[in-house]
């Protein structure tokens, strides 16, 4: 997230002299060799890591422009960094969803932290990551309002009033929310309870995704009837593509889940085992076209998951769905890069005036206009 907003030139020390403190190293060099790095910083380590100088952290001085903390511990070792380097503190974590904002260029960003985001929320105050036009707030999502945890820089901050409690914001306020923890069950259960949960959000990847397009849909149908054949997931089941849509269901919405054999079936159902309304077909794609299509009536949203859309069948069962989906609804495929369609599928799209929202390595989202 922060390596392509560095500004050009920038002189930094990476803070955590082991295996992410390197891959930060090699990223800069690979896609910002203006950077430089003057060195590493460490709580125990000292010398020198590899070619690198280990710069103890009581003797950091202001001789650079931003000290990088690479580490799974980035939120203790904050706390404890010396409070004049604050102010140049980033950090740096692999894991965290990439932010994404959505062709944002005005209007206000709400970043969703928690107690343990202290860390990321350093990016966003000491870092330029918008558009001079765009501004952002933080509102704190903890339940119990307690910062104690936190820097002095960052309590600074709350104090004139940059960090809000999420009882103090309102939906209206925001175009877009950024949850950091959105891979964190609780956090996504407790944000999904509250007001914010009503606005877009500006995570990159395909869950995020999938629930602006359910919440874009929902603002247009009293009721959404979903599709899908074949369940996207990662190794950890956190992307499920069906938990994503199932997250976002309402009373009287129908949502169909298409497994071609009892073991996915069983999988999906483990990660949607709170969502009731989510109805799994186990078997293939054509049976359930030819068995329960034509009793769905009006399709809201279609994934097409289950194989590339080069797929000959991909662009045959597109044609029977399409009758069913109306305008304003939308379709998904995956597999897919801006090459890989069949001409047929493409023209079929045209013709049922189907226009791209984006299309990407990962997924090609259209509309019915």
């Amino acid at each position: 997230m922060i390596v392509a907003r560095l500004p050009k030139g920038a002189r930094v020390i990476i803070y955590g002299a082991g295996g992410r403190g390197r891959l930060l190293e090699l990223t800069l060099e690979d896609r910002r060799p203006d950077v430089t790095v003057l060195g590493y910083s460490d709580t125990f380590k000292r010398g020198r890591y590899g070619s690198s100088p280990i710069f103890p952290p009581e003797e950091l001085s202001g001789d650079f422009d931003y000290l990088i903390v690479a580490s799974a511990y980035a939120d203790k070792i904050i706390t404890d960094l010396p409070e004049a380097v604050l102010p140049k503190v980033l950090s740096y974590d692999p894991v965290t969803p990439p932010f994404d904002p959505k062709g944002i260029a005005e209007g206000s960003i709400a970043i969703a932290s928690t107690r343990s985001s202290q860390a990321m929320l350093m990016n966003f105050f000491n870092l330029s990551m918008f558009g001079p036009k765009t501004q952002f707030s933080v509102v704190h999502l903890d339940p119990v309002w307690t910062l104690s945890l936190w820097n002095a820089h960052l309590q600074g901050l709350v104090a004139e009033g940059r960090v809000r409690h999420h009882e103090a914001a309102t939906p209206d306020e925001f175009e877009g929310v950024y949850l950091p923890e959105y891979g964190n069950e609780h956090v996504l259960r407790f944000f999904n309870s509250t007001p914010l949960a009503a606005v877009p959000l500006c995570n990159a990847g395909l869950r995020s995704r999938l629930r602006n397009t359910m919440l874009g849909l929902r603002g247009r149908f009293s009721r959404l009837s979903v599709v899908e054949f074949g369940s996207i997931c990662t190794v950890t089941g956190g992307n499920f593509s069906t938990l994503a849509i199932a997250e976002m269901l309402s009373s009287g919405d129908s949502f169909v889940t298409v497994n071609l054999d009892a073991g996915s079936i069983q999988s999906v159902q483990s990660v949607c085992r709170e969502h009731s309304l989510v109805d799994y077909y186990c078997g293939t794609s054509g049976g359930f076209i030819e068995e329960r299509l034509a009793g769905m009536g009006t399709i809201h949203f279609a994934c097409l998951l289950h194989q590339p859309c080069s797929e000959a069948s991909v662009a045959s069962e597109f044609e029977v769905i399409e009758r069913h989906i109306p305008k304003g609804g939308r379709v998904l495929f995956a597999h897919t890069n801006r090459h890989a369609a069949l001409p047929a599928l493409e023209q079929l799209l045209a013709e049922k005036e189907f226009e791209t929202l984006y299309r990407d390595n990962a997924g090609w989202m259209l509309e019915r206009q």
